[in-house]
């Protein structure tokens, strides 16, 4: 660690201090700064650069994170690689989740605050069962749930991630293969966004199946788990 600190009224303010940690260190650190008991275990590298109040600082640099283990989802990211400008951030990693394995790149908002924001991400993947995403959704609809308890009962912030902590300006899923109960399709492609009171909403979606292909539409909201959907087919066969 090189570089400066200083007292501004009352706030321990940092002024370019380099952080640098050339041999793998413990990644738990990011369950202080969130303020979020999220990861387990893992590790990363770093070559960064701090700037503002220690509560709120900007970072900018490279970062490196490896078997991020978050028990809390289910999920293990792997081969993480960050590059942190001033307002924003570039990152690829591939994510198992639910047994499924994904590929994800993304473009999100520089900033340790909730909620985090991510402009573009682009998920892709060779196959994915619609049971285990579905469970997957279940188990974030839960997070939303106990968040929303917490807030009610004592106001004070929930140790979890919840879905309105997550918002998603614009994505794309690319899948190869979808097993949708027990039954093969193909080609799975769709847009998404997703907003702060918890909806997910899914445009442009197609998918090839039983000789056909079904284009539809669709939102999914956390805090009811609530589904509505609008479906065409096109020459699908009986």
């Amino acid at each position: 660690v090189k570089g400066s600190a200083r007292l501004h009224k009352g706030s321990l303010v940092l002024n370019n201090l380099k952080f640098i940690t050339p041999n793998p260190a413990p990644v738990r650190f990011l369950n202080i700064m969130f303020k979020k008991s999220l990861i387990k275990d893992g590790l990363f590298t770093s070559n960064l650069v701090l700037n503002g109040p220690v509560n709120n600082f900007k970072a900018t640099g490279d970062i490196k994170f490896s078997n991020v283990m978050v028990p809390m989802y289910n999920s293990v990211i792997d081969n993480i690689t960050m590059n942190l400008k001033q307002d924003s951030g570039v990152a690829d990693f591939s994510l198992f989740s639910y047994g499924t394995k994904a590929d994800v790149s993304l473009n999100f908002e520089n900033k340790f605050t909730l909620p985090l924001v991510i402009n573009d991400i682009k998920v892709s993947s060779d196959s994915i069962s619609m049971d285990n995403l579905m469970n997957a959704f279940s188990n974030l609809a839960d997070s939303a749930n106990k968040f929303n308890s917490s807030l009610s009962v004592s106001g004070a912030q929930n140790s979890l991630i919840a879905p309105s902590d997550i918002l998603v300006k614009k994505g794309s899923v690319n899948v190869d293969k979808v097993i949708i109960n027990g039954v093969e399709a193909n080609d799975l492609k769709l847009d998404f966004s997703h907003s702060q009171d918890t909806s997910l909403k899914i445009d442009n979606a197609s998918i090839n199946m039983a000789g056909g292909t079904i284009k539809g539409s669709g939102v999914y909201k956390f805090d009811t788990r609530d589904v509505s959907v609008t479906s065409g087919v096109i020459t699908c066969d009986a």
